[in-house]
């Protein structure tokens, strides 16, 4: 038997439309508003309905209609939110009595279900029913089902009995994936440094649940009890959180011996899907960032591994070029153009030279030093070039995607991170994007405006690609004029040549990074 699923996207959906509403003052529901704020999206209306149910409602129906409700509360336990999984426990052990026999045996399929933790929460529903002691008491007492399941749902330990409460090993698996476990374990495990240390990495504030002799005997602990930071990564104290993106949050650290701040990029990951392991792209970036000693690649200086992440240590810059580009409104002045194309060029030649693709070159993923040097960073979507390897059409952010990429080319190159650096020199230049599409054949179509339709003598390649189409507009292009109009200085420093050979249509004429780094209009002071 399994368990509906529930969709964890809607959790933050507040409730809406007709949802039966708890009556002011009642603290004890009648059948039809039980079971319509079950149905709620918001996840406190259901735990709030598990909750404040009249008991007398399982007992005031024919068999049949009982069992059915039965069934809706014990579906609750593959309820993404854990809090509405705890108070369905709580209302299963506290019905345990009323269970009728077609219940019971739907209880009992359930203790065989290939999933540890739906063993588990049966069997802390069935522990203490009448008749059932035996039929559970293999999963109860099963020491590797406990470790099983509170490696996916630590908070369940609180329903556990006192000899796991006091199993090291246990307590180390709940507070690994839930941090606040810790509340739950024997006092003797809450002075244990490894669990402690585990649990606050995983979520700062279980840090009140702590020993005061270890909080007393470790900086960082009494940093987080102090309200100083919200978390621990090894010897760094977690401070602010600096951003998220679509592979990890980024928080800005500070050691706690030499207070050397830094920024940790954190990647999240379900060991399941991967295997048991950590995932390859999170191993990729770790692997190709480590090679890297380049003034204009940011530098990774430390790795921590975990069972459901993995978080980089990189250095701290104080900016990105996206805000200098906000900050400057379109007036950074020609020199500084020219040094951070330099710099950009530079860190992009340097990632080439060793095969590697970025694949997400923007203003964001440029960081700013306290000196002003531009380095490249977020190397999440980068991989190892192979000509023969297909790669994922789905990378680079939209307005600094290349043609070849926006007609669907199943093989690409460095080409693509060269266009990506002409679109943000551009940029710099005007202070604008240059291909702000809200599409994929808006910005397409914004391209071709600039540079030409594809067409037998501009690139005959790119009207075979899957997304080219005959019925796009034939533009002739008017080249770089527009850039050329509003920063007409380019000319005298031969950046239009730059710019041009950068934003080729036909990839396989587009300036490399090598020969882009070494053009004049790099080459300055």
């Amino acid at each position: 038997m399994s368990l509906p699923a529930r969709d964890a996207s809607a959790e933050l959906s507040a409730s809406e439309g007709s949802e039966e509403r708890i009556p002011e003052g009642s603290t004890s529901l009648d059948l039809p508003q039980f079971l319509a704020m079950l149905e709620c999206r918001d996840a406190t209306r259901r735990v709030a309905a598990l909750q404040s149910v009249n008991h007398s409602i399982f007992e005031a129906t024919d068999g049949n209609e009982a069992s059915k409700i039965f069934r809706k509360v014990v579906s609750m336990l593959n309820d993404p939110v854990w809090d509405v999984k705890r108070a369905a426990i709580r209302l299963l052990s506290e019905l345990g009595p009323r269970f009728g026999h077609e219940t019971m045996e739907m209880l009992h399929r359930l203790l065989s279900h290939p999933d540890p933790l739906v063993q588990l929460m049966i069997a802390c529903v069935l522990k203490n029913v009448e008749g059932a002691e035996d039929c559970c008491q293999q999963i109860w007492g099963d020491r590797s089902t406990a470790e099983a399941a509170l490696s996916h749902q630590g908070l369940l330990l609180e329903f556990l009995d006192a000899s796991f409460k006091g199993d090291r090993e246990i307590v180390l698996a709940a507070v690994k994936q839930d941090g606040q476990a810790l509340k739950y374990a024997e006092p003797c495990l809450c002075d244990d440094e490894e669990i402690v240390l585990a649990a606050v990495a995983q979520s700062g504030s279980a840090v009140h649940f702590a020993s005061q002799k270890i909080i007393a005997r470790h900086e960082g602990l009494r940093a987080l009890r102090e309200g100083r930071g919200h978390g621990l990564c090894g010897d760094y104290l977690m401070m602010e959180h600096l951003g998220k993106g679509a592979f990890g949050e980024v928080t800005e650290a500070e050691h706690m011996s030499t207070k050397h701040v830094v920024a940790i990029k954190k990647v999240s990951y379900d060991p399941e899907v991967f295997g048991h392991g950590v995932p390859a792209f999170a191993v990729l970036e770790v692997a190709l960032v480590r090679k890297f000693e380049h003034p204009n690649v940011v530098r990774l200086l430390d790795v921590h591994v975990g069972r459901y992440d993995i978080q980089m240590v990189f250095e701290l810059h104080p900016a990105d070029l996206r805000m200098v580009l906000k900050q400057s409104s379109g007036r950074m002045s020609i020199e500084e153009v020219r040094q951070y194309s330099a710099n950009i060029l530079d860190g992009l030649c340097a990632c080439h030279t060793i095969q590697l693709l970025h694949r997400d070159i923007k203003p964001q993923n440029i960081l700013v030093s306290a000196e002003g040097i531009l380095k490249i960073a977020d190397f999440g979507q980068a991989r190892i070039s192979d000509p023969q390897q297909p790669l994922t059409l789905q990378v680079v952010t939209l307005w600094y995607r290349s043609p070849e990429l926006l007609l669907g080319a199943a093989r690409y190159g460095f080409e693509v991170d060269c266009w990506s650096a002409g679109c943000v020199i551009a940029e710099m230049c005007t202070g604008r994007p240059l291909f702000p599409g809200g599409s994929q054949i808006d910005t397409l179509l914004q391209i071709f405006q600039l540079l030409g339709t594809p067409s037998c003598t501009n690139w005959p390649q790119g009207r075979q690609l899957h997304h080219f189409r005959d019925t796009f507009p034939k533009w002739p292009g008017t080249g770089l004029q527009p850039v050329l109009d509003v920063r007409p200085g380019l000319c005298a420093h031969e950046g239009h040549e730059l710019l041009s050979g950068l934003l080729c249509l036909q990839p396989d004429r587009r300036l490399s990074s090598r020969q882009a780094c070494r053009h004049q209009f790099c080459r300055h002071g």
